[in-house]
């Protein structure tokens, strides 16, 4: 294991992970608004909305684990320091394995709310091919995440990240589509 690589890195990792961690924040904030706007009484956008919310919850602490506690670790070891290094390799491997779980769930939260919010569209007639549009989507991001990508790095994550931007942008539409609104 490069634990030099690892603190040479941290200012950037920091940076990265907590911009993404804002862009999260963001997403949250415009799928609760999607969310009252179609109607948050009803059970499927409730649920949707409260599952994105905890989805959040989940790859924040992702990020916080990957991109401060692990740099914080590393850091403790100064270079040279063998027994320190070695001691805590197996605990970087831990939090490696509980960022790797949380980032899965809080994905697989995601994909559950699209799947409920396009459930959601695809009772309306003038909605329905965004409905459509929204499970496929899913489907896509279920078989990145469970059949393409055993192991998350940046590039499956880029794939997964394609789709829910497609999401988003279904979403904004639907939020801009004046024969839609609820409030």
């Amino acid at each position: 294991m490069r634990f030099e690589s690892i603190v040479q890195q941290s200012q950037v990792d920091q940076l990265v992970h907590g911009a993404i961690m804002v862009v999260l924040l963001v997403l949250a904030s415009g799928m609760a608004f999607y969310s009252l706007q179609r109607g948050i009484r009803k059970p499927a956008i409730l649920t949707a909305c409260l599952s994105y919310g905890l989805a959040t919850a989940f790859t924040f602490i992702a990020g916080t684990f990957d991109g401060f506690v692990v740099p914080a670790l590393v850091r403790r070891c100064a270079p040279g320091l063998a027994d320190c290094m070695q001691s805590t390799e197996p605990l970087l491997r831990f939090v490696w394995a509980c960022v790797g779980t949380f980032t899965r769930i809080g994905l697989l939260l995601m994909v559950g709310s699209i799947v409920l919010w396009s459930i959601d569209l695809l009772l309306a007639a003038v909605t329905r091919l965004r409905g459509i549009a929204g499970l496929a989507l899913s489907l896509l991001q279920l078989w990145l995440l469970f059949g393409f990508a055993y192991v998350l790095t940046p590039t499956s994550l880029l794939a997964v990240m394609a789709a829910q931007v497609a999401w988003y942008l279904i979403a904004a539409v639907t939020i801009t589509d004046k024969r839609l609104v609820q409030f």
